[in-house]
């Protein structure tokens, strides 16, 4: 791991127990591109005993703050705390940990889990934090007790305080059938906002909602939807994007408390598009846009501020935007690329990009920066010259910033590893970057330091200046 100290503490959600470090060392890549934008403030590799899969997402917790939400079994080593499951070495738990955001510093961690001899499980899905920092998570979870008892065995809505403490908890299912959730944020009233691929039929609170029948299977197939909820947790309305297979990936809300929703639809049942379409506060649909693009693809995250929407994603073949043609590459081992686009907040196209091999997250600034996370092949050109990568057929991790105006490169940073796999982006007012996601084979190369993989998968977590 990069050097720095940690500190943890339960202290007030506006005054955090910290401790000051040494100057961090400012890195550089391999590839020289300039100045020190985009380098590495510091690093996380988080690991644990168990053979089994961890999973870490990420949210801002104001400006200041990082909420980590991980699944893991047994134990995970956020890099000099071991925090263990309540149920022993087999049984899975949660951790939520808050970090400062400037240095990396771990705050505090709180732990869920079945107890001892308890046959239960939890698996966390997605966190969000609202104006007042109070925690909202999606979990599926059997004999946990998140603060007001052992859970029956379901999906979960929870709302804790800034310290972790339980606020209220709502269950749903989708009945018949299936609901997966994708992403998870609040507006500007804090009202909640889920959103996913059901397949079926649900009713959260306030009606029915239904995902497009599929005559061939004689059931229903899968459509995109989005739900909100008050801050108590009652739910406002549900809206299913029914007329397409399809679900929805990731989601932003804009200064207007419209709702963007992205991902993939299948309009003939066969392939898929990449897709944005925006919601009113009230839950109907304003307008609809997707990427016609001749191999397909599918878009995994959206960001919005001023008048741009940024889209995310990945794409094969040709598809043509704002007067644009743009090709993947298709004389590598992987023909894909991905994709960065913009709209105005009417769904007017402006600029394309494409590069790399996959697009997996973005976040804005409120500098007109557009952060974007995923993945390249080594030899990419991101926009300024090529990164290094572990060769052929590797999946190697990259992070850049683009002018949300023009879509002009200002900075790009390679992390070479043989299957990076980010998860999570984030980005504060000022510009600086959070990134989290993990490697799976071999090594991840984080500035000097070589990250040798520990477990089934490992973890990292990145912060960059701007």
């Amino acid at each position: 791991m990069l050097p720095l100290l940690w500190a943890v503490g339960l202290a007030a959600c506006g005054s955090p127990t910290l401790e000051e470090s040494e100057p961090l060392a400012q890195t550089e890549q391999a590839h020289k591109q300039g100045g020190l934008t985009g380098a590495i403030r510091w690093a996380w590799h988080i690991t644990g005993e168990s053979p089994s899969e961890k999973f870490g997402t990420l949210v801002k917790d104001g400006e200041a703050h990082l909420l980590a939400l991980y699944s893991f079994t047994g134990n995970i080593d956020l890099g000099e705390r071991v925090v263990r499951a309540p149920g022993g070495p087999t049984s899975t738990a949660i951790a939520l940990a808050r970090y400062d955001q400037k240095k990396g510093h771990l705050e505090w961690v709180k732990v869920f889990g079945p107890g001892p001899g308890v046959d239960g499980g939890v698996s966390g899905r997605n966190i969000a934090v609202d104006s007042k920092r109070n925690i909202l998570i999606v979990a599926g979870a059997l004999e946990v007790d998140f603060g007001d008892g052992p859970v029956t065995e379901g999906e979960y809505l929870l709302k804790f305080d800034c310290h972790g403490r339980l606020l209220w908890k709502h269950s749903f299912e989708a009945n018949p059938g299936n609901l997966s959730v994708f992403d998870l944020l609040t507006d500007s009233h804090d009202n909640i906002i889920m959103a996913g691929r059901l397949t079926g039929v649900v009713d959260f609170g306030s009606g029915s909602i239904s995902s497009k029948p599929d005559p061939a299977e004689g059931f229903f197939g899968p459509s995109p939807f989005v739900a909100r909820f008050s801050p108590a947790g009652a739910s406002q309305w549900a809206y299913a994007h029914s007329t397409d297979f399809g679900e929805g990936l990731g989601a932003a809300v804009d200064s207007q408390d419209h709702i963007l929703l992205c991902g993939s639809i299948s309009p003939d049942g066969v392939g898929s598009l990449p897709f944005v379409f925006q919601l009113s506060p009230d839950g109907h649909l304003r307008w609809e846009r997707s990427l016609q693009v001749s191999g397909g693809g599918l878009a995994h995250d959206v960001a919005v501020h001023g008048n741009r929407i940024v889209l995310t994603g990945t794409f094969s073949g040709t598809f043509t935007f704002g007067g644009q043609t743009v090709t993947s590459d298709t004389h590598r081992p992987i023909p894909d690329d991905a994709f960065l686009v913009a709209y105005t907040r009417e769904g007017e196209e402006r600029w394309a990009r494409n590069f790399g091999l996959s697009g997996e997250r973005v976040a804005m600034d409120q500098r007109d920066g557009v952060v974007v996370t995923g993945t390249y092949q080594e030899g990419d050109d991101l926009g300024l010259g090529s990164l290094p990568g572990k060769g052929e057929g590797s999946s190697n991790l990259f992070v850049a910033k683009y002018d949300r105006i023009t879509g002009k490169p200002l900075w790009t940073r390679g992390f070479p590893a043989s299957l990076a796999e980010p998860t999570s982006l984030v980005a504060t007012k000022d510009g600086r970057s959070a990134v989290l996601g993990s490697f799976r084979s071999g090594s991840l190369i984080v500035g000097d330091e070589e990250w040798p993989l520990e477990g089934l998968n490992d973890l990292f977590l990145i912060g960059l200046d701007d």
